[in-house]
This record gives C-alpha cells, structure tokens and sequence, in this order.
C-alpha cells in the first residue's frame, strides 16, 4: 500500500513535474511484490487473518487506482485467492469508492 500511495501521488502531479525514474521505480516493486505474492498464494488459502486483509485491500487498491495495470496476467493463484476472499460479505461491505 505505501508504494501505491507514492505511486498514485507522483501521478497526481502535473506531468512536467513527474518523475518517470520514480514512477518506473514504483511500478517495478509493484510488480516483483505481487510476482512473490503469486509464488506464495497456495499458502494464503484457509482462514484469512490480518496479513490477508491487508493484502486484499492492497489487491483491491489496485484494481480501483490502477486497473489499467492488469495485475492478474500471469498471477492465476493470487487472482483466485482475491477472488474468493473479496466476494466475502465483509470484503464486498467495504469496496473502494471515489467520494471526493
């Protein structure tokens, strides 16, 4: 979540002043964290305690900020995972809205 939120700031800012190092930075963690998410997803399964929360609100943020990023190409085991857990009532609850 703390590289989505730098990520989403840098790209809030007007485009003379963004930094495409940082930007490409960001995208690159992004990247190599949902890769190792991925190669860890067969032990995300069972009952979901704060650590899964807390990656399913990053996986939703992504969908919400950065949907263009298609995160689930390549990444069928996290992709399931989130699946199923986001269709949960307490998930679906507390969705992502744009209010401002």
């Amino acid at each position: 979540m703390d590289v989505l939120i730098l990520r989403l700031g840098e790209q809030n800012r007007p485009a003379p002043a963004q930094s495409e190092k940082h930007l490409a930075a960001f995208r690159l963690k992004i990247a190599k964290t949902l890769d190792r998410l991925e190669a860890e997803a067969a032990g995300l399964q069972g009952s979901p305690g704060i650590g899964h929360i807390a990656i399913a609100c990053a996986l939703a943020h992504l969908d919400f900020r950065f949907a263009a990023d298609h995160w689930r190409g390549g990444r069928p085991g996290l992709a399931a995972w989130f699946s199923d857990l986001s269709g949960r009532p307490s998930m679906r609850a507390t969705e992502f809205v744009d209010a401002f």
